[in-house]
């Protein structure tokens, strides 16, 4: 009896708890509610204001801020998303831009990497990738083959099973990635390919909430695609996943300095014996094809992932690894090749870069175009820069000879392909030189200023990279870009990749 009545109290308190829970969701409703109408109402309030200026529609108005953009079709599954700036809306990649309007192409690897919001996302009618699986030369689904699928088949092996033509399996993928399907074939890690009971120190033992959530589908999928900012911790995902595997590494990188800083950061991060039998891991350039193309790594991890479609380079992706890991914060080209991307690396995990902002992880620097009548402005402009900077200034001209002279002027080193020991002399020097060497993964948590005085057309890519250098840094810097007004009329475009993730750049004429 006691024990039924210690139930029946229980069940009460339970009871009452749940009744309060209840009150204080609705009040908080109501207040909700209230509050929505508020804003309505001033909303409606200011449109009147504004119709005294001219004919203005509430309707329309009120209508316009449920959807405040204009779809225009481009090309199949891909359209342009017209938004005026006020909006402050950043979908898919920015295009072009006027004064008053952001003109985004959006596709299916936006909508992949999160970058399209759900009414946008419903509105497009973008479908939910239909299943395919490409995997030991065949193809399965149960989706009809279009015919340019059907190139890369050989011959059909029964219903939904098809064989793939000898050397077609990355152009097929690509192909379907295209067509809206992401047709990788899960290979989850085998617990036995990584090292048991590992405890590690700084900053591999400290992985951040999403850098887990990257290698809980790493572990669940084998291959993926990380996506994230520049300073977001993509190389320190990668190190992790050198760490972690059993067996020979392969790390794929564009530049020689980077493979000096990979491995700076290896030593430093993992305490397994980097080059000791049965844990090494080898850093080489994506040129490095002819040297470890018989290698069988456990692993093969590409950096700077967007570089790979080059026909170059591709070939690379071929290397028989168990499990491989594409990095990068701009996935995509300008040659139309992006699907090839993810086809040649692994699933897409997109991020929100609003999100790192919002949790301090990444601080937008100051960005200023200064439009000059020259060189020999570019050069007065550089040399004041320098002097009134406090903390590093790396300073970016792709040109060698102009390059050398500005380097001798300023008395600081010049570092360009030919260069030796590139990353030790531009992290001792307070003021460098640098050629498009230095474009891409180069981290200097002292950098404060970065300066471009020759650069790569209209390369939006190379804006972005360069703009990236001081996303690394501890500090918010300042990036300026010294263009005469011809250079930017010509090759304006480069900064809608700064555009596109809400940079705001400043045009500043010196005269």
């Amino acid at each position: 009896m006691e024990v039924q009545e210690a139930k029946t109290g229980k069940i009460e308190v339970r009871a009452a708890a749940a009744r309060e829970a209840a009150e204080r969701a609705l009040g908080a409703l109501g207040t909700l509610r209230q509050t929505v109408g508020a804003v309505e109402s001033e909303v409606q309030r200011l449109i009147g204001e504004l119709g005294k200026y001219g004919s203005i529609s509430a309707d329309e108005a009120l209508g316009f801020l449920r959807e405040p953009w204009c779809i225009l079709p481009k090309s199949r599954d891909e359209w342009w998303v017209v938004i005026p700036k006020f909006v402050g809306v950043q979908v898919g990649w920015l295009e072009r831009a006027t004064d008053t309007y952001n003109i985004f192409v959006v596709n299916r690897y936006a909508h992949w990497l999160g970058g399209v919001p759900d009414s946008l996302r419903d509105l497009l009618k973008l479908p939910a990738p239909f299943e395919a699986f490409v995997d030991g030369g065949e193809l399965r689904t149960g989706h009809a083959l279009t015919p340019e699928q059907k190139q890369h088949i050989s011959k059909e092996l029964e219903p939904g099973r098809f064989k793939v033509k000898i050397g077609h399996e990355f152009d097929l993928m690509a192909q379907l990635i295209r067509d809206g399907a992401l047709p990788f074939t899960p290979r989850p890690v085998d617990p036995a390919d990584l090292h048991p009971n590992l405890s590690f120190k700084g900053i591999l033992a400290n992985l951040r909430d999403y850098q887990q959530e990257w290698y809980q589908e790493f572990l669940r999928r084998g291959a993926v695609g990380i996506y994230a900012p520049w300073s977001a911790g993509k190389s320190v995902f990668g190190a992790y996943i050198c760490a972690v595997l059993k067996g020979p590494k392969l790390v794929v990188v564009p530049t020689r300095m980077l493979v000096e800083q990979w491995e700076e950061r290896l030593r430093k991060w993992i305490d397994l014996g980097l080059r000791t039998c049965g844990n090494q891991v080898d850093v080489v350039t994506y040129s490095a094809y002819e040297r470890v193309k018989k290698m069988r790594p456990t692993a093969i991890i590409f950096d700077e992932c967007h570089r790979l479609p080059a026909n170059t380079f591709s070939r690379l992706a071929t290397i028989p690894a168990k499990y491989r890991v594409g990095l990068s914060a701009s996935p995509y080209r300008e040659d139309g090749r992006t699907n090839f991307i993810f086809a040649l690396t692994g699933w897409p995990l997109g991020v929100d870069w609003s999100e790192f902002e919002r949790r301090g992880i990444i601080t937008k620097p100051h960005v200023e175009v200064r439009i000059v009548s020259g060189w020999n402005e570019k050069v007065k402009q550089v040399e004041t820069e320098v002097e009134r900077t406090k903390g590093k200034t790396l300073i970016f001209c792709d040109s060698i000879e102009p390059g050398a002279r500005l380097a001798a002027r300023l008395d600081c080193p010049h570092v360009h392909g030919g260069t030796a020991n590139r990353l030790p002399l531009i992290q001792g020097a307070k003021v460098v030189v640098c050629s498009r060497v230095g474009d891409e993964g180069l981290s200097l948590p002292d950098l404060a200023k970065v300066i471009e005085v020759d650069f790569l057309g209209a390369s939006r890519r190379q804006e972005g990279q360069r703009v990236g250098r001081l996303l690394h840094a501890d500090k918010p810097g300042q990036h300026i870009v010294l263009m005469t007004q011809e250079e930017f009329d010509s090759y304006e475009r480069r900064f809608l990749a700064l555009e596109e993730k809400g940079f705001k750049v400043n045009v500043k004429p010196m005269r």
